[in-house]
This record gives C-alpha cells, structure tokens and sequence, in this order.
C-alpha cells in the first residue's frame, strides 16, 4: 500500500466489478478461488466475453483452473519478472506514449534503466524463458484493457514494495490506469478513511507506541527492549505461517512469557498460546461491513443466528477489558442499528 500511495497517490483498486470488463486479466500470486470467491464470479464473466486470464505464481493454484495459462515464477522474483516484461514491451513499440507524456514523471531515467537489463538475466532471475516472456508482455500490452490483481504475498518479501512499484509501472507504461477493465489492484481504500470515529476518539489514551514492520515480527519479538516484550495479544491472526523464516518465528513467539490469542479457530498461533479466548464470527454479529481490500461498499450485516452463551466479539472484550481495568467511562458502546425505509 505504501508503494502505490507513492506511485498513484493512494491505494485505490477499481470496483470488484469493473473487472469483468478486462479483456486480458492477470492473476498476479492472487489464488482468488480460495481466498477472494466473490470475485472470481466477475473474473468468470470476462472469460465468457473472450478475455485471457493469465495466472503468475510460484505454485499451480486452484486459481489455474480460471486461467488459460500458469506463469510459474521463482519465489521473490516478480519484481524482476514485471521489469522483464517492460522491457519487451518498450523494445516493440508498445507502450502507451499519451499516457506517459501526460501523467509519468521519470520515464526516460526509467528506460535507462531498462536498457541496462539483460533479458538474460531476467531469465536465470525468474525462471521465465524468454519466449513465454514475450508472449506475457504482449497479452498485457496488446490485450487491452488489462488489469492485474496483486496477491498479498508479495509483501512478505523484503522486496515487497520494490516488486508492487515494478508492477505499477507496467499499468502505467500501458495506459492501463484509470480506464475502465485496467488498473493494478491490490487494495481498495476508498471508504476506509472515513471509518476512524471509534479509533480516533481512543488515540488519546495511547501513551507510549512501537511500531516494526510486519516481515520483521520474529526480529522485533527478539530485539525489542526499554522494555522488552513480556506480553503479545494477537486477534484473529495467524502469524506464526506468515512471517519469513517461519521456524524463527515459533521460536520468537515461544519465548514471549505471556501470549493470549483471540480466534474462532484452533490455528498454528493459537497452538503456541498460553490462552486462547473463542470469539464470535461474523456470522453471529451485527454491524456495518467495511474493508479496505476488495470493495469500497458498506455492507449491513444482520446475525444468522446467536453466540453460544459467554462467547463475545473481541472489540467488546476489549471495551469491557478497559472499562474494568482503567475505569475508562468514555469507552464506545457496542454499535446497535436502526434498519428502515430499506436504508
């Protein structure tokens, strides 16, 4: 998200929708019929209408059962693969020169730089042949509109935000932003931002902060200090298979002295708690239904049925948690919801 604020100005991927609109589609470490199903209907209506849906990821995922073709790249190197692919798309006259005068500042720098990479060399990198590589570039440039769907993946490598920055600019240097059925998608933060009320009215409390980067979990459980940390508290997360070097990771969170885990599952994290508080799901909650990762619409979400008896949502036990402990009197209700006229 911070390579595309940089290079876009935010993070905004186009409705869900629009991508039924595409006309060659790549999945890029994306596995969306496991992990995004609502938007393999759209996907679906694209290859009805004759769009190529092209998967690049190290592993044939069920998502190559959508795509007419699999791109198996090396781990860690999309990056060097979307560099390959500008490459042959500025050798062949591809690019979109109109959109490159009106909205790309660095280009020529950027075509030096290119001009300096071997596709040799892209090659050994990615695993790709040069002649699959063409292929790709061309769908991309040529099938028009294009739009790709960036995995989540790709930013648990230390070249995470290098890699999204290589893959904006092969939407920029193919016209490929901003149009309808284009884009470089990987979040969608249209609505996010107007969603702090609760978090807002709360920063006030906050007396000391840490932050660390996400890939660097097991680094900042071993390092931190003044003070160093003697309690972790993860809600409905599952780092200890996320984070690099997952071995270091267990061994990092193991000796924590206190670690209490919030989930509805029995996950590899929780495995490794001292205690693990059950939750309720979404299906047993109401509330209003917002994310910052697919679409920018807000969902009313009524409750299919009730929680076993005791089992609450981690933002009450949180409210409750500091009520009891600091006496807050100002801490936020939960949320109840007057449903009417159909709004």
């Amino acid at each position: 998200m911070a390579a595309q604020a940089y290079d876009f100005g935010v993070a905004r991927g186009h409705h869900p929708e629009d991508i039924a609109r595409a006309q060659t589609i790549l999945l890029w470490s994306r596995n969306p019929v496991y992990t995004n199903m609502h938007l393999v209907r759209f996907i679906n209506q694209a290859r009805q209408k004759g769009a190529e849906v092209i998967l690049i990821d190290p592993l044939k995922s069920a998502s190559a059962g959508i795509a007419g073709q699999h791109i198996p790249v090396k781990p860690g190197s999309d990056g060097a693969l979307a560099l390959g692919m500008c490459k042959v798309i500025i050798e062949n006259g591809w690019e979109d020169a109109g959109f490159l005068a009106r909205h790309v500042v660095g280009f020529p720098a950027f075509r030096d730089y290119l001009n300096g990479l071997s596709l040799d060399t892209v090659q050994t990198i990615t695993g790709v042949d040069a002649a699959r590589l063409q292929r790709l570039a061309e769908s991309y440039a040529c099938g028009g509109p294009s739009s790709i769907v960036v995995g989540y993946g790709l930013q648990r490598y230390a070249n995470g935000g290098n890699t999204v920055r290589c893959i904006d600019a092969l939407g920029a240097l193919t016209g490929n932003i901003g149009i309808s059925g284009g884009g470089v998608n990987y979040a969608n933060k249209y609505v996010a931002h107007y969603l702090r009320g609760e978090l807002a009215a709360s920063e006030h409390a906050v007396g000391n902060r840490r932050v660390f980067s996400l890939p660097r979990f097991s680094e900042f459980l071993e390092t931190a200090d003044e003070p160093p940390i003697q309690a972790v508290v993860i809600t409905k997360a599952n780092p200890l298979v996320q984070m690099p070097d997952t071995n270091r990771a267990v061994a990092a969170f193991d000796a924590v002295d206190f670690k209490v885990v919030i989930d509805m599952f029995m996950t590899d994290t929780a495995r490794h708690a001292d205690i693990v508080l059950p939750c309720t799901s979404i299906l047993e909650e109401e509330d209003i239904i917002a994310t910052s990762m697919f679409s920018p619409c807000l969902n009313y979400s009524r409750p299919a049925v009730q929680p076993p008896a005791g089992i609450i949502g981690e933002f009450e036990f949180f409210r409750r948690l500091a009520k009891k402990k600091w006496g807050w009197p100002d801490i936020p209700t939960s949320t109840r919801l007057n449903i009417s006229n159909g709004r």
